[in-house]
This record gives structure tokens, C-alpha cells and sequence, in this order.
């Protein structure tokens, strides 16, 4: 039985799916992980419920896996999140985006939005272009 990513992400075959960090080895990752799926920590039975969830590896960054895609001690998901209240500090690596809209991060005509000139290695996608990084069904 395919496991389900804790964002609600549509099981894909061949996407790595990685357990939340044990809570006994590292409390602050662990709530800081249900804390971004909307979880609450106010049982034990909430914690037993929480060990056995995944999150698939598009909501981590490259910076956070080795070699062998697995992820290292300071990884928290960032990428693809639900709604900007659950993204970290709103910056524009880590807001949120769905496969029917458009990245987030690109200028709209008509938008108060104002563009930084940041340097990027990303590809440039269109206005109406889903963003690139993420699965399309």
C-alpha cells in the first residue's frame, strides 16, 4: 500500500517519502515538522500518530539530502507547503505553490509586486506556467 505524504501530496511511484525526525533524538525537528502539517503535540497518542507519518522529498531542498537522498540532521520541509501561513518566515524559496498555479515567485502584470534582483539558478517560467519543480498529474 503506497504511503501518503502528511500535505496531502498525490502518491507518485519513485518519489523517496521520508519519516518524521524521531522525537526522542530530536524533539525540536519533530514539532517543528507537525507543527508545518498542522499538527498538535498534546498527547502521547498524538506523538505515536505523528512517527508513523511521511512527507515525499519535493517539500525539502536540495541542501538537505546527501548523496543517497537522505536527509540530514537540520532538514525541515520548506517547499510546496499548504498555505502561507505554514511557510517559514514568508520567503520566497518557501512559499507555497499548487500544480495549477503559477509560481509564486514570478511577476504579474497589474501587481503591486515588485521583483528583487536576486541572482537565481532557476529556470524562468511564464506568468500561466505551473512552477517547474513540481509533479504534474
Amino acid at each position: 500500500m503506497p504511503h501518503l505524504c502528511s500535505f496531502g501530496c498525490k502518491y507518485t511511484p519513485g518519489v523517496v517519502m521520508h519519516h518524521f525526525p524521531n522525537p526522542d533524538k530530536f524533539p525540536e525537528r519533530f514539532k517543528a515538522w507537525v507543527n508545518l502539517v498542522g499538527g498538535k503535540l498534546e498527547t502521547s497518542s498524538d506523538y505515536r500518530y505523528y512517527k508513523k507519518k511521511m512527507v515525499c522529498d519535493i517539500h525539502f531542498i536540495d541542501d538537505h539530502r546527501n548523496r543517497y537522498k537522505r536527509l540530514n540532521a537540520l532538514a525541515v520541509p520548506t517547499l510546496h507547503l499548504h498555505g502561507s501561513s505554514h511557510t517559514l518566515q514568508n520567503n520566497p524559496a518557501t512559499t507555497v505553490a499548487t500544480e495549477n498555479e503559477p509560481c509564486p515567485s514570478l511577476p504579474t502584470t497589474g501587481s503591486s509586486h515588485t521583483l528583487q534582483n536576486i541572482p537565481s539558478t532557476s529556470t524562468l517560467a511564464t506568468e500561466n506556467e505551473p512552477c517547474p519543480s513540481l509533479p504534474t498529474t
